[in-house]
């Protein structure tokens, strides 16, 4: 979806990769509702899952986190493109918007309930407490009102990309061919429950919006096999009766857009990992083994060889002894 680029996921998933700081209670009360298939998966979990249980685990076990301006700014661009009568549902420009790690933690202690002195004493953001309550109030009003606040900037940018993308025929070539915009998914696979979201759907038809660092469609090939965004496809594809066409339309913040569709052997190949990882989840519960690291998935020890592009090297001719 929009709201995910390959710039944030490296973020999330370096964060995945250092263990969450949990009670052993936490980590068993997981483990629980993951033995009685409790827990909700989805292709982000999934994906997790695909490197290591361990990585599985820490990701569950993380809280949540505020998404990032790249992921907004690819929200409020899917919203106004496909569905421009429900931003003001979603979002309200406030300009006063925090930036820093203590300007948002301070915001956040506000919304929370603290007062803008014990708000001061927990994060030191520069500024009076009062005045610095007064200053973010908007904001802080638009997080309690359930909507994301957005800067006028960060708008004005969104609705040039959009009117940028609107003039191109094939993008809206594929857009009018839609009736569900994001559309909520729920399903069920060999006893678990999945949810997710679709960008964009049709007759036969899904749509993923991605806002990119780079919309070149040779460099976001590479990150559709990186991000397994074939096997998110797939997930989805999986719930109709065949399989539906699947397109990304790829946008960046230099104007540039591309539109990629997804073969059908890469999107049955998503379906197969999609229900082999589904497969290898099950054994890893049945056999207690999420202790267990990237080696879960290697039958041996991965042995390492000299690739043929590596320069070899002859002794001999040079007399070396």
């Amino acid at each position: 979806m929009g709201q995910t680029n390959e710039m944030s996921i490296e973020m999330q998933e370096e964060e995945i990769a250092n263990s969450p700081k949990v009670s052993e209670s936490e980590y068993y009360e997981l483990i629980g509702r993951l033995q009685r298939k409790e827990e909700v998966l989805s292709y982000s979990s999934l994906k997790e899952f695909g490197k290591s249980p361990r990585n599985f685990i820490n990701y569950k076990l993380q809280p949540k986190k505020p998404q990032s301006e790249s992921q907004i700014f690819g929200s409020v661009c899917d919203v106004l493109l496909t569905e421009p009568n429900k931003f003001d549902e979603k979002y309200m420009v406030v300009d006063n918007v925090p930036t820093t790690d203590n300007q948002i933690g301070f915001c956040n202690d506000l919304i929370a309930g603290k007062t803008p002195k014990e708000a001061k004493e927990l994060n030191n953001p520069r500024g009076d407490a009062q005045g610095l309550a007064e200053y973010y109030k908007a904001y802080c009003d638009a997080y309690k009102s359930g909507k994301q606040s957005i800067s006028t900037a960060l708008k004005e940018q969104a609705e040039a990309i959009v009117e940028n993308l609107k003039k191109s025929e094939l993008v809206m070539q594929f857009v009018d061919s839609c009736t569900k915009f994001q559309n909520k998914k729920e399903w069920e696979y060999k006893g678990w429950k999945f949810k997710g979201f679709t960008d964009a759907e049709g007759t036969m038809l899904i749509i993923d919006f991605k806002y990119s660092k780079d919309s070149n469609p040779d460099v976001f090939e590479r990150d559709i096999i990186k991000y397994d965004y074939f096997m998110q496809m797939g997930m989805y594809a999986q719930e109709n009766e065949s399989l539906p066409e699947c397109y990304f339309i790829v946008y960046d913040k230099s104007m540039n857009f591309s539109v990629i569709k997804l073969d059908w052997s890469l999107l049955s190949y998503g379906i197969r990992k999609y229900q082999y990882l589904v497969t290898k989840l099950n054994q890893c519960i049945k056999e207690n083994r999420f202790n267990e690291s990237y080696n879960f998935f290697d039958v041996e020890i991965k042995t390492v060889f000299k690739p043929k592009w590596i320069k070899g090297f002859e002794t001999d001719a040079d007399n070396v002894e």
